[in-house]
């Protein structure tokens, strides 16, 4: 399985541009699309679902043309979007069940195998007759992640989908996004620069409809050496230095009389004898993300 994406653009009105000749290749395995809301990622990614016609360009699945394919695409494909709307009422396996049908699940004892494994993939079965307006959010999402699995997809395509959870959900949910890597395409659409940190090996960076960096983190990381510092002055020097045109400030924590950061420059911050400033010798992915953007 391999997505090939070449020069997508999407306009939706003059003034406004989504997608401007976006090109990506996508192979098996965890690959996260990173960008700050707003830059054009769910619009890429409904495209990739079906549900929405570019402007211009051309997106391949398997070769196959996705304008001229797309029944055929969308029997290959997974799709959770960034929100869905489930019934109330429903138990999670007559959810399934329900969606295992509109797809195309005919054989009911096929089918509700079919269910059973997705649930117990994602760690629903033993609450399999909870109905869904009882599920929590990470639980919504993994009966989101169950259904998109239904018809053992070699594409899955997820926007967003750690947006909300709490910390204990968003690493559960993310170990098993990469458990579904193995042996299909999974392509992860976020702002959550920990998302891909933990669970990506290949990325792209979009802003404003562009794809501005891609490749493996550590190549984006290794963009960012020596544009990190760590920063402690007194706090009148620190508010001279936030002012700064080419300074980004990461983090900052009060320590006493004193401020401690973590900021993103050039060169090294110009502070007087009185402040401690020293280089980070490995910066981290989110340093090289915010660095990228602030195009320091």
């Amino acid at each position: 399985m391999d997505v090939d994406i070449a020069d997508l653009t999407k306009v939706y009105r003059p003034n406004r541009v989504a997608l401007s000749e976006v090109n990506l290749h996508i192979g098996v395995g965890m690959f996260g699309l990173l960008g700050p809301n707003g830059a054009g990622k769910t619009t890429l990614m409904r495209i990739l679902a079906t549900l929405l016609e570019p402007t211009a360009g051309r997106v391949r699945v398997s070769g196959m043309d996705l304008s001229r394919n797309k029944e055929a695409v969308r029997r290959r494909l997974g799709y959770l979007p960034q929100s869905f709307g489930l019934y109330p009422r429903l138990s999670a396996m007559e959810t399934l069940d329900y969606i295992g049908a509109l797809k195309g699940l005919n054989n009911t004892a096929d089918r509700r195998a079919r269910v059973q494994e997705v649930l117990e993939t994602v760690n629903l079965w033993n609450d399999r007759d909870r109905r869904v307006r009882e599920f929590s959010g990470g639980m919504l999402q993994r009966l989101g992640i169950a259904q998109a699995l239904l018809g053992d997809p070699s594409l899955l395509v997820v926007d967003e989908p750690t947006a909300g959870l709490d910390p204990e959900e968003r690493i559960r949910f993310r170990n098993l996004l990469s458990m579904m890597s193995g042996d299909r395409a999974v392509l992860l659409s976020t702002h959550i620069v920990a998302d891909v940190e933990s669970i990506c090996s290949d990325m792209a960076v979009i802003h404003e409809g562009r794809i501005v960096f891609r490749g493996a983190p550590e190549q984006l990381i290794a963009g960012a050496r020596g544009k990190v510092w760590e920063v402690r002055c007194r706090r009148d020097t620190f508010e001279r230095l936030s002012e700064g045109p080419e300074v980004i400030i990461i983090g900052a924590r009060n320590a006493g009389d004193v401020v401690e950061a973590r900021v993103i420059s050039r060169a090294v911050p110009q502070l007087g004898a009185e402040a401690s400033v020293s280089q980070v010798a490995w910066p981290s992915l989110e340093d090289a993300y915010v660095a990228l953007m602030g195009a320091v």
